[in-house]
């Protein structure tokens, strides 16, 4: 619990600016991961994508969900948290507002439940996994898992360490909203319990 309680503030309704706030503090200083001899190129890469910049053209839309304005209005195409990355436009369905890629999988806002979901690539109607109750809970989470996914990434300890990486997937999907997400959150962080 003393890991979560440094990035989130229960009842918070994160929007998109304060998301990319939040990531812009996320990555760690170019001396920190030169430390464990990444390439200049990595590093470069790294906070290039922890620091996404508005469009030239902004997209009004009449939506209210931040997770589609986010990908609508920024760029965040070179913004990876784990097997998360976030498409240069929102495509949708009836069904779904297609925002993103879990690995070669579609990451998804339900218009109907407003759930974040993970649909599957070779079936775009079955959800592999919920990720969080609204865009703005997603948000908050990720955020908690991209400085643990950072933090890990210098830390061989933390990295191996089952029990943490497990008890920080159970901490994200309680900030999701519940555990029926904690299966989403073990396979970011490599829980394999």
């Amino acid at each position: 619990m003393k890991l979560i309680s440094i990035y989130y503030k229960e009842d918070s309704d994160m929007n998109e600016k304060e998301f990319v706030d939040k990531l812009k503090e996320t990555p760690f200083s170019r001396g920190q991961y030169a430390s464990i001899g990444v390439s200049e190129q990595f590093i470069n890469r790294t906070i290039e994508g922890y620091n996404p910049k508005l469009k030239t053209s902004l997209h009004r839309d009449d939506t209210d969900d931040p997770l589609v304005r986010l990908v609508n209005n920024y760029d965040v195409t070179k913004t990876e948290i784990g097997m998360v990355c976030f498409e240069s436009e929102v495509d949708e369905s009836d069904d779904y507002y297609f925002v993103g890629k879990f690995e070669a999988d579609f990451l998804c806002i339900s218009k109907f439940s407003k759930e974040v979901v993970i649909l599957a690539f070779d079936d775009p109607l079955t959800e592999m996994y919920k990720c969080a109750q609204n865009s703005s809970r997603f948000f908050e989470a990720i955020i908690v898992a991209a400085k643990f996914l950072e933090k890990a990434g210098l830390d061989q300890v933390l990295r191996d360490s089952q029990p943490t990486i497990c008890s920080m997937a159970e901490n994200c999907s309680e900030i999701a909203g519940g555990r029926k997400y904690l299966d989403f959150y073990k396979v970011l962080l490599g829980c394999e319990s």
